[in-house]
């Protein structure tokens, strides 16, 4: 494996721009809609600007390729909101999860255009606010302000740590080149660790309440039969029998 990384690392410092290529559409998958839910692009752009910082890219390029396809993700995601305005909830992936757009129009409706700027650091909206905003017809210059502003902000605060962490590390020169690699790799795995985590994270949460469900059902079982044969046993119902309030807060917790 890192056998493999070593020679795409040294493929991509022999053809940098294919590295701003891929900068770009990766910083622009994070804003479209489905698309950002399987590439792994932050993982990518951390991984590069790692690679910057250890003297194999450009950070500047980088930088640039990062913004626009930051400003061009969002702004696709806009006019599909925009052009399918009246059909957008039977456009799929609405018609089959509601639930993702409404949680934009929510998100959308309390913060105005500034939910624009703040999505673009959160995930889990970053993709939907831009599509809400086109279909609540805001107006494309306020949205664009709001789209290039924000996508300032957002690629310098994704490259420049990993780049200035790369930078770091070289500059002790106490590293050869190997374990650049293994710090580039390192990276990356980081990244999609966290890209995972957090793809994966409401289907682990449905489980752990599920689980829970389930064992304070299994708990509530097992008082029930163990005070039916207490009454069977004994034959003294009114000595043994918990009183009625207490059975009715053990309904209402499960």
């Amino acid at each position: 494996m890192q056998a493999t990384f070593q020679s795409i690392v040294v493929f991509l410092e022999q053809n940098p721009t294919l590295a701003i290529l891929v900068t770009f559409l990766a910083a622009g998958s994070e804003s479209l809609v489905v698309v950002g839910a399987f590439i792994p692009g932050t993982a990518l752009i951390l991984a590069l600007g790692t690679a910057a910082g250890l003297g194999y890219l450009p950070i500047w390029p980088l930088l640039f390729a990062a913004t626009a396809g930051a400003v061009l993700g969002d702004g696709l995601s806009y006019w599909i909101g925009h052009s399918q305005r009246s059909r957008i909830s039977v456009v799929w992936p609405f018609s089959t999860r509601p639930d993702i757009l409404a949680v934009g129009e929510v998100f959308f409706a309390k913060y105005g255009w500034t939910g624009i700027v703040i999505a673009r650091f959160l995930p889990g909206v970053r993709a939907i606010v831009p599509v809400v905003a086109g279909t609540s017809g805001m107006k494309p210059l306020p949205f664009y302000a709001a789209n290039i502003g924000s996508a300032l902000l957002w690629a310098p605060a994704h490259l420049l740590p990993a780049a200035f962490a790369g930078f770091g590390l070289s500059s002790l020169n106490r590293i050869d080149p190997r374990t650049e690699i293994e710090l580039v790799v390192g990276a990356v795995v980081l990244s999609l660790a966290v890209w995972g985590v957090h793809r994966a994270r409401g289907r682990i949460l449905r489980f752990l309440v599920v689980l829970y469900r389930r064992f304070r059902g299994f708990a509530s079982d097992e008082e029930e039969a163990g005070g039916g044969l207490a009454v069977e046993n004994d034959g003294t119902q009114d000595d043994i029998i918990r009183p009625p309030a207490a059975s009715e807060q053990v309904r209402d917790r499960n």
